[in-house]
């Protein structure tokens, strides 16, 4: 089945939550559960929700749809530098 929009969210509860708030159709908003969920599908559309960043695939499921897309989304492009320096202020953090 192929969804029109794809949802990241930080975990399927959140999903739900989300699409039901908003009276969305689960068969026009699909979950993304990982890298597979969008792996040749080209230009996905879709949303961050939630704790999408605390997901330990996090990076790999916008590498994917930065790789599907033939355009540069800059939506996608700001979620990457987000989740980068999110990511680099825990390390330091951690220090």
């Amino acid at each position: 089945m192929s969804h029109k929009q794809y949802i990241v969210a930080g975990n399927y509860d959140q999903y739900c939550q989300w699409i039901k708030e908003r009276g969305l159709s689960p068969k026009e908003w699909g979950y993304v559960y990982g890298t597979e969920t969008v792996r040749g599908i080209r230009n996905p559309g879709g949303r961050l929700v939630g704790t999408w960043y605390e997901r330990p695939d996090a990076m790999d499921i916008l590498v994917a749809l930065r790789v599907s897309s033939d355009k540069v989304n800059e939506n996608l492009e700001k979620a990457l530098v987000m989740w980068i320096q999110m990511q680099t202020e825990k390390s330091v953090d951690a220090v």
